[in-house]
């Protein structure tokens, strides 16, 4: 290479393979002496005692953003196509993540530096602008959206009176998101007013607020809404329609007098609030037979009728009937005894005197003699 090895000398003015030049620092390559160019290969080319000088690595860019891959580079004194000096490049096949790129919130080092997302902030739904949001519904970015919050506390983002720190109501909602309905509320019960009167039934309740209850446990019959308190009470239908505890309190039962005598009948019978008795009705039910105007109480009792004229319970009472004649009393008809009963005792001792006089007259006639048998 014309550059002799300077630790291989003679002092021989002709002597062949040496020549007069020694500043060669690698004899065995011809490549390597002084004046050589330099070449980025990690040898001293051009023996001044630096390796490479002049030469620069170069970093591969795949994705052509200017940065290159730090892990496939290449040295050289110029720069080689496709690569650059920069080999900064965290993801060199996606050209919008580079040392230079603004970091965006998508959960990717956008601008290499080893973090992800810096500077972003999660954003919450705030539906109903009460400045709480919906811990469901976010969004990450690096400020606040229109239509966002920073808070995710709000427990109902479409009601803009339920929040954090809002006034608990007493209303079966969590209006301040603690966790708790209606705290520090009195309990109130509610009852089914399945008949729609504005009354409930006290055997069905409960301490939500329910369509179709009401806080009134008043109704005695949930069934039907004419019965109620303060409902009209109807007389003769053997109800409580008040809900007071009486039945037909305030009415007066009256009485049928078909056969207008003055009684009536105890079975057929009217309940009015009236104090007046209503057309063919009276107040009096002691009538035993209100077909007959004849028969009632206070009548007189005939004899051999067998009727209760009187209506006591009694047929022919007071009256006698003898024993002749054909079922006859005294001469064949039923004598009524006097008021004070007196004649009854006279008839009796009337009858035994006779009786004893027709067996006197028997016993004389068949015995010819007297005897008296009692």
């Amino acid at each position: 290479d014309g550059y002799g090895n300077t630790s291989d000398s003679t002092t021989d003015h002709t002597k062949p393979g040496y020549i007069a030049n020694g500043g060669d620092c690698d004899d065995a390559d011809l490549n390597i002496h002084p004046g050589a160019g330099e070449v980025c290969n990690g040898v001293d080319d051009n023996c001044d005692g630096a390796m490479d000088e002049g030469c620069m690595t170069y970093y591969r860019d795949a994705d052509g953003d200017g940065y290159g891959n730090p892990s496939d580079s290449t040295t050289a004194t110029s720069q080689p196509s496709g690569y650059v000096a920069n080999g900064g490049d965290c993801k060199d096949n996606d050209p919008g993540i580079n040392p230079a790129a603004t970091e965006t919130c998508n959960g990717t080092d956008d601008n290499c530096d080893g973090n992800s997302d810096e500077g972003c902030t999660t954003y919450y739904r705030d539906g109903d602008n009460d400045g709480y949001g919906d811990p469901a519904d976010s969004v990450v970015d690096t400020s606040l959206p229109s239509g966002y919050a920073a808070n995710p506390d709000d427990c109902d983002d479409s009601n803009a009176a339920i929040y954090p720190g809002a006034v608990e109501l007493c209303d079966g909602l969590d209006n301040d998101c603690d966790g708790a309905t209606d705290e520090d509320c009195p309990i109130t019960i509610y009852y089914r007013d399945a008949d729609g009167d504005g009354y409930g039934d006290p055997a069905d309740s409960t301490t939500t607020p329910t369509a179709g209850y009401v806080t009134n446990d008043e109704d005695c019959n949930d069934a039907d809404d004419t019965t109620c308190p303060g409902c009209a009470e109807k007389c003769g239908n053997g109800m409580d329609d008040d809900c007071d505890g009486a039945v037909d309190e305030g009415c007066v039962t009256y009485y049928e007098d078909a056969d207008g005598d003055g009684y009536g009948n105890p079975v057929v019978t009217k309940s009015v609030a009236s104090p007046a008795p209503p057309p063919g009705y009276l107040a009096n039910a002691g009538d035993c037979n209100d077909n007959d105007a004849t028969i009632h109480p206070g009548a007189t009792e005939a004899c051999n009728n067998w009727r209760d004229d009187d209506c006591d319970g009694r047929v022919d009472e007071d009256c006698i009937s003898g024993s002749g004649g054909g079922g006859g009393g005294v001469g064949g008809v039923a004598v009524p005894v006097d008021k004070f009963g007196l004649l009854a005792p006279w008839i009796c001792l009337m009858m035994l005197v006779m009786a004893v006089v027709v067996s006197v007259l028997i016993c004389k006639k068949k015995r010819g003699a007297t005897t008296l048998w009692f």
